[in-house]
């Protein structure tokens, strides 16, 4: 791919930006933003706390569900 982390880096400025724009409306954005952030916190604290503790992963194939 041409011009390989520029399309990465400009897609991460917008992110930035939109960000920093939701955070200045202060009735409908920022609360937006710190419910994100609270879903985000409670999402890691679940995967840590239950989901990275699980040791008994399996990966079943169609051919083993079947029977």
């Amino acid at each position: 791919m041409p011009l390989f982390p520029v399309p990465a880096v400009l897609a991460f400025l917008a992110l930035i930006y939109v960000a920093y724009q939701n955070y200045l409306d202060v009735a409908f954005g920022r609360p937006s933003l710190i419910a994100t952030g609270l879903i985000m916190v409670v999402a890691a604290v679940y995967y840590l706390l239950v989901l990275a503790r699980r040791t008994d992963w399996n990966l079943h194939g169609r051919d083993e569900l079947a029977g």
